[in-house]
């Protein structure tokens, strides 16, 4: 997004970009401070600008890296062929902190950031020193599907994702951009900060149609059944 990449939204968010080649797209990162790498993922349907203000905290001590997934962001939104994939996403993280070298990583994920950073994780333990989950998930199921907690109701998918993964879906999320103010404004315990300012740095990355196809596909593969981990995985 070559008009976003050195948007600072008025200041909130006034980190230098990185960009790396991440075979068949740029993807963007921030690279703050020096020291112990602490690693933090961002989930659906918001990109690195929601650690925008633990970043100048966290890098008075320690080296910050925030990248934002592929096609979300700063980051290239690939169209074909369909890359947004689980195994696609972990791929991605895993050559980039390769290609910083990174050990020792503090690795803090949030919502799809987890499944992203724990498939990271458990395949290159060896560079993770401690986890801190926020607001994610680690298992196989979604809790209101059948077998979930040895056959115990859980949670039905919320109404916004029950719509996503409807037939209606592409038009709600990519002709109406429909997904993000809802799901921004819907979901925090302090709607006051969302303010004009923030929602419209919530919403940049996502003007158009093309732009939004990561949207529709993190809500889509959110999986339901034991099956579902391997689709993700392996096509």
């Amino acid at each position: 997004m070559p008009g976003m990449r050195d948007e600072t939204f008025g200041g909130t968010y006034p980190f230098a970009p990185h960009f790396f080649d991440a075979g068949g797209f740029m993807m963007h990162y921030i690279d703050e401070g020096e020291g112990e790498p602490v690693l933090m993922l961002h989930g659906d349907p918001t990109w690195g600008y929601i650690w925008r203000e633990f970043i100048p905290a966290l890098s008075a001590r320690r080296r910050v890296i925030v990248p934002d997934h592929m096609g979300m962001g700063k980051s290239d939104t690939p169209e074909v062929p369909y890359p947004y994939l689980l195994r696609r996403h972990i791929e991605n993280l895993e050559a980039l902190v390769l290609s910083l070298g990174l050990s020792d990583i503090t690795l803090v994920v949030h919502d799809w950031g987890g499944p992203v950073g724990l498939g990271f994780a458990v395949r290159r333990p060896d560079l993770i020193k401690r986890l801190v989950l926020t607001n994610t998930w680690v298992f196989a199921r979604w809790p209101g599907s059948p077998g979930h907690r040895r056959g115990k109701p859980g949670a039905p998918f919320p109404k916004l994702v029950e719509m996503i993964r409807s037939p209606r879906g592409e038009q709600f999320v990519l002709e109406k951009n429909g997904y993000v103010g809802r799901a921004i404004s819907g979901t925090v315990n302090y709607p006051e900060k969302i303010t004009p300012e923030v929602m419209g740095a919530y919403m940049a990355p996502f003007p158009t149609p093309e732009s939004r196809r990561a949207l529709l596909c993190w809500s889509r593969d959110i999986p339901v059944d034991e099956g579902d981990r391997f689709r993700l995985l392996s096509r």
